[in-house]
Formats: structure tokens, sequence, C-alpha cells
């Protein structure tokens, strides 16, 4: 007999989540808004109040607003803005998403620069080298120079 993990529903969200983030990079934001409000749903159904789960409803929420972008862009910015306070000092890797897609659609200005310093520091500390040159690359050059980069660098 299989037992089944305690946060279970908890994982499939993940799963769904990732999944929809995948198609959001596709471009496909219809399916992409299903799978992650799916997994809206089964974090929302769980009866967990643990940290995790608090955290992880948080995310799904930032990841919802990506897919409103383009159709609501003053409102996806505020939830993002409000999950990159609430990811602070959580997960680097979390909060380093989330303030990838929050900076990629702030205009130029002093915002977009504190948040750019903030993604160097949080590419510091898990390591990650290539994400640091592209953030480097806008905070000296803007979008132009950021696309140039990621483009040499594949």
């Amino acid at each position: 007999m299989t037992k089944i993990k305690r946060d279970a529903p908890v994982s499939r969200a993940i799963l769904l989540r990732d999944f929809g983030n995948f198609e959001l990079r596709q471009y496909n934001i219809v399916s992409a808004r299903e799978l992650i409000s799916a997994a809206r749903r089964l974090l929302d159904g769980t009866s967990e109040a643990t940290p995790r789960v608090e955290i992880e409803r948080v995310v799904t929420q930032g990841f919802l607003a990506r897919t409103n972008i383009e159709v609501d862009r003053i409102g996806s910015l505020a939830v993002l803005r409000e999950v990159a306070i609430s990811l602070r000092g959580y997960k680097s890797t979390y909060e380093l998403d989330n303030l990838d897609w929050l900076i990629d659609h702030l205009p130029y200005g002093y915002e977009r620069q504190q948040l750019t310093l903030r993604a160097l520091y949080l590419c510091a500390l898990v390591g990650n080298q290539k994400r640091a040159g592209e953030f480097g690359a806008l905070l000296g050059g803007g979008k132009l120079l950021r696309g140039i980069y990621r483009f040499t660098i594949r």
C-alpha cells in the first residue's frame, strides 16, 4: 500500500504552477492562467496553515499576476510588489524570480534600479552568475543591453 504524503495537495499545486509558468514563458497565456488558477484552488482548499502553504499561496498569487500583466498592468505590478515584500528573506530563488518579472515590466527609474540591485544581491547569494550578468547589464545599459547580453550568453 502506498502512503500519500501529507502535503500532496501542496506538491500538486507547485507542479501545476510550475507547468503554468512554462506555458506562460511559451506565451500560452490562457493555458498558463488555467493551470495557475488550478494550483491556487488546491492551495486554497488545503486546511493546513503552515508557513510553507502560506508562502506557496503568495508565490502562486504572483504567478497569476504575471498572467494578467498585459491586461491589467497597474494591478499586476501592485501584486508583484506585494509578493516581493512577502518573499523577502524567505527563499532567495522565489524572490529573485518574482523580482525579475517586476523589474522587466517597470519603467526606467529609481524603483527599477533599487530592485535590480536587490536582484544582483540575490544572484550572489544563490551563485547565479548568468542572471547576475543580466541584471548588471540592465543596470548599466537598460533593457537593450540586457537583451544583447541574453542573446550572446545563451
